[in-house]
Formats: C-alpha cells, structure tokens, sequence
C-alpha cells in the first residue's frame, strides 16, 4: 500500500507463457471487483502520470490486449503494420503502442473516423 499500481492480470500457474494453464483475476482468481486486491509482485507495475483511474481501466483491455499482439509479432522500429478496426479500442491502442516503438501503423476505419485515427499516430487510414 501506498504506490498507485495497475495489475496484469494475467496469472501463469507454470513457468513458460503457455496460455494452457493460466487463470484472470476475476476469474479463477478472487479481485476482479475487488477495490483492494493481493497479486504476485511481478504483476503489479507502479503508474507514474496525471491520468485517472477511469482512463488508466481501460489499459486492462485494450492495451494489454494490443501489447500482447504486438509482443507476439515481435514489431520492431521501422516496420509496417497494418491494423484493422483501428478506430476500436483494441485498435486504437495497437496504433499508439506500434508508434510509440517506432513501427509505421497504416489503419483501417470506417467512415467518419479516419482523422481520429490520424491524430492518435496512423501513418495513412483506408476506408
């Protein structure tokens, strides 16, 4: 107590990232609804910024989602990546996470959305 963390909430009950035996808090684990909640150390990681409790919930979803999608693909500087739904929240956070390790996200959005997904670091949009 006393550090503002935010969890991975995902729990590996083996030592290797096989997603056979792995449990959510929430979920095979008690704290999904929890206000307070016990998790491995290795889990918790401290947060650093202005940014709310309400902007920082949606990290849990979209961008540990994207974060694992990116870390599977193994996206490095300088590479293209194309990614669909882009105007989603699991889209969305895979274009500023592509950006922010210095990948070249082209995206696809529906109509109406191509300069939001311009301002978050989409190289091009295609409609």
């Amino acid at each position: 107590i006393g550090e503002r963390v935010m969890d991975d909430f995902s729990i590996y009950n083996r030592d290797d990232n096989s997603l056979a035996d792995i449990d959510y808090m929430g979920h095979g684990r008690d704290g999904g609804y929890a206000e307070y909640q016990t998790l491995p150390a290795e889990n918790a990681h401290v947060v650093d910024t202005d940014m709310s409790d309400v902007e920082l919930a949606t990290f849990c979803c979209a961008y540990l989602t994207g974060e694992q999608i990116l870390e599977r693909a193994a996206l490095k500087a300088g590479e293209l990546v194309l990614v669909t739904g882009a105007s989603g929240g699991v889209g969305s956070g895979i274009v500023q996470l592509a950006r922010a390790r210095g990948a070249i996200p082209y995206a696809i959005v529906g109509k109406g959305k191509e300069q939001a997904v311009l301002d978050i670091g989409a190289e091009k949009v295609i409609t």
